[in-house]
C-alpha cells in the first residue's frame, strides 16, 4: 500500500499505482512489486541519497517490511542515475 525511502533522518513516499495482477514465486514468501513514475522531487531526492550514511526502504501494506539496502543496491541506484543523467544531458567525448 506504501513505500518510503528513507537517510539520514529524510523520508520520502513513493507514490506509486498497484499492479492488478499480483503473484508468489514461492509458498514462503510473498513477492509484490510496483512502478514508480520518478518526478523532480524524487530524482532529487535519489542523488542526495546515495551519498547518505543509512539507506532504507520501507514496505507497508498487510505487512511490513523495513530494510537496510545494501552497497550493491545503492550502486545500482547510482548506475541507473547516471544513465539517466547521460540519456537526458549527452556525454562529451574528449
Amino acid at each position: 500500500e506504501n513505500a518510503y525511502l528513507f537517510y539520514d533522518g529524510k523520508t520520502k513516499e513513493i507514490f506509486f499505482n498497484e499492479y492488478q495482477d499480483k503473484k508468489t514465486d514461492n509458498y514462503t514468501t510473498c513477492w509484490e512489486w510496483i512502478d514508480v513514475s520518478v518526478d523532480n522531487s524524487t530524482l532529487s531526492f535519489l542523488k542526495e541519497m546515495v551519498n547518505g550514511k543509512t539507506l532504507k526502504m520501507r514496505l507497508r501494506g498487510k505487512y511490513t517490511k523495513t530494510k537496510t539496502l545494501s552497497t550493491a543496491e545503492i550502486n545500482g541506484i547510482k548506475d541507473v542515475l547516471l544513465a539517466y543523467d547521460v540519456l537526458k544531458n549527452g556525454i562529451e567525448i574528449d
